[in-house]
């Protein structure tokens, strides 16, 4: 199996160059690998960084991404590909030596009894003992309630069938990927790997999660940085969840409920608000407290409930809002119920 494995970025400097040497320490020897770093126009070294990697490495190349989003990044690596395999990773991820290796063995063992297989797919984790709040978001992160249940935030120990893989550490088939349309570019920044995981499976195929595949993902340094980036996931699933008729999930539900909680307490009009409130928040001091008893680390336990509170309501506060955006462009006729395809990659799937 040769793999093309693809990195976008935009002003990563800080990065990059960690991320082509784990991928250029890769151990894979059951085919050929490029790197394809998928560029959007930084204006720090992250080009520089690239081009010196990529003079002492024919396999690196750098493409260019005019329009500064992740969604079309991965579509320009989907038409830059020069192998049958695409591989995605972030530009602040680290994969381990084995991490292709387990992919592609992933991927060929689920083949073998599941011939619609579009894409394999694992896990991620902080960076542990860099600081105490990502060793506290690792806890938050594999736990049911931390990531209610979703491999791309939990590392569960055998294989099972996704809705959805994350591209931060995913592996899939190129050709498939052309026959659904490419990724849809008008979600820029956020939701793309989850829509992609409904229009695939709606054509029949299936998405895999692999265990031993994890990579070291530099997520968000802070509370503030964390809070945000999970303000901008809730819009991408809401837009998402409305495009796929898919307002009844537990998300959307657990979301405007957390919301409509947070507006009646807030106002005083809804007595039993406060309650539930109350109530919610106990729990989780009750449920972080045992986790963090569990991993034998208690001090961090006000930390992780700290990061349970701000996460839910950054995430939930999130969804409200694009559940409203992506009310308000369905109306207008532009965006979340239209899919938006490249007219490129349409004609590679007619061909």
């Amino acid at each position: 199996m040769d793999v093309t494995v693809a990195v976008v970025a935009f002003n990563e400097e800080a990065n990059i160059s960690d991320c082509l040497k784990a991928i250029q320490a890769q151990t894979y020897r059951l085919g050929a690998i490029e790197i394809l770093v998928i560029d959007g126009r930084s204006t720090d070294r992250t080009r520089e960084l690239v081009a010196e990697a990529a003079r002492n490495d024919s396999r690196i190349r750098l493409l260019d991404n005019p329009a500064r989003q992740i969604a079309a990044g991965r579509n320009i690596a989907l038409l830059g590909a020069r192998f049958p395999f695409l591989a995605f990773t972030d530009a602040d991820c680290r994969p381990p030596s084995h991490w292709l290796e387990t992919l592609v063995a992933g991927w060929k063992r689920v083949q073998r009894d599941h011939p619609r297989l579009a894409g394999v797919g694992g896990g991620n984790r902080p960076p542990l003992e860099e600081s105490e709040f990502l060793n506290a978001l690792g806890l938050y992160l594999d736990s049911t309630l931390g990531s209610l249940g979703s491999v791309q935030g939990r590392n569960f120990p055998f294989a099972c069938p996704v809705a959805s893989v994350g591209c931060f550490n995913a592996l899939f088939d190129r050709q498939v990927l052309q026959e659904v349309g490419g990724f849809d570019a008008s979600l820029g920044n956020m939701g793309e790997d989850l829509e992609i995981g409904c229009r695939l499976r709606r054509a029949g195929f299936e998405l895999w999660y692999v265990p031993g595949a994890e990579v070291i993902h530099r997520l968000r340094s802070d509370l503030f940085a964390w809070g945000r980036n999970m303000f901008a996931y809730g819009q991408g699933r809401a837009e998402v969840s409305l495009r796929h008729h898919q307002l009844g999930n537990r998300f959307f539900l657990a979301a405007w409920a957390y919301a409509l909680t947070l507006m009646g307490a807030a106002q005083g009009r809804w007595p039993k608000a406060r309650a539930l409130l109350t109530l919610y928040v106990g729990l989780v001091v009750a449920y972080t407290g045992g986790l963090a008893w569990l991993a034998k680390r208690s001090h961090l336990w006000p930390r992780v409930a700290v990061i349970f509170l701000v996460t839910h309501f950054a995430y939930g506060c999130g969804m409200v809002l694009g559940t409203i955006r992506g009310a308000v462009k369905a109306v207008l006729g532009d965006g979340p119920l239209a899919w938006v395809r490249s007219p490129r990659l349409q004609a590679i799937a007619k061909r």
